[in-house]
């Protein structure tokens, strides 16, 4: 069975309260042609309009609508709905992402080396970093790359406790030296106590 158009509802809802076109156009202030095109769908009353008829009729906006407007309703709410769960999803994703991120890029501690610096410069190219020359106990001399912010209070001819951390699997303190892993640097009074074992960080 197909719902009655909004003209046909009109009518209707005029012949129950016994009312003529006449009137009802009386009542609402326009004349009785544009009553007569509404009840034949010519055309649609404004908004203003059909706050009046709802008044004169004793109806809702609904009445005339029917269920095409409650539909377009809750077919608005299930879209905010979806919508809605997607933003939580989308932010619980997010939170889950930098969570694993953070648990990646941990840095942990995995040992200390005692070295001898030989010497100590800087590169006008690289304004981040300083190169050491050093030496461990067993006279194996490099030269390693250094940030600024941990070598600061280096001093030539002195021994320093080199402390490393990694977030790397590999966690060999040549490879991490290598690579310039994070570090830091701590003044010692020779190469007594030197350690690969890992141990508390400092």
């Amino acid at each position: 069975m197909s719902e009655m158009k909004i003209g046909e509802k009109l009518y209707n809802y005029r012949k129950q309260k016994g009312l003529s076109q006449e009137e009802v156009a009386n009542m609402m202030g326009v004349s009785r042609q544009i009553i007569s095109k509404w009840e034949q769908d010519i055309s649609v009353p404004r908004s203003d309009n059909l706050k009046k008829i709802c008044e004169i009729y004793d109806i809702s906006y609904e009445d005339i609508f029917g269920k095409d407007q409650k539909e377009k309703r809750k077919k608005k709410v299930n879209i905010i709905l979806i919508l809605f769960l997607i933003m939580v999803l989308v932010e619980l994703t997010i939170i889950l992402i930098l969570t694993l991120t953070s648990r990646q890029t941990e840095y942990k501690c995995i040992g200390t080396q005692v070295y001898y610096v030989l010497d100590y410069y800087e590169n006008k190219d690289d304004d981040n970093y300083v190169y050491l020359t050093i030496k461990n106990s067993n006279e194996v001399i490099k030269t390693v790359k250094v940030a600024k912010v941990i070598s600061t209070h280096l001093e030539k001819n002195n021994y320093y406790e080199f402390i490393f951390r990694t977030n790397e699997i590999n966690t060999d303190i040549d490879y991490i030296f290598g690579t310039n892993e994070m570090i830091n640097i701590i003044e010692a009074d020779s190469f007594k106590g030197n350690s690969r074992q890992p141990f508390n960080c400092k």
